[in-house]
């Protein structure tokens, strides 16, 4: 409701969180072992990143 109030459009919060989905799969993916670290503490990804994290060559990935 407060997007609607300050002017933005639902299209543009979805779109946004698109954007944000292919970016941590990006990550996700990447050959950049620090980030994907950084990634797999965060909170509130979807389900679909365990995956990744699991399946991740690095052990300090795998355990966070």
């Amino acid at each position: 409701m407060l997007r609607w109030i300050f002017g933005e459009s639902r299209s543009k919060a979805v779109s946004r969180k698109a954007l944000q989905y292919e970016e941590a799969r990006k990550t996700a993916s990447s050959d950049n072992v620090r980030e994907r670290a950084r990634l797999a503490m965060r909170e509130g990804l979807s389900a679909e990143f365990l995956y990744y994290f699991a399946t991740d060559p690095d052990q300090g990935v795998r355990s966070n």
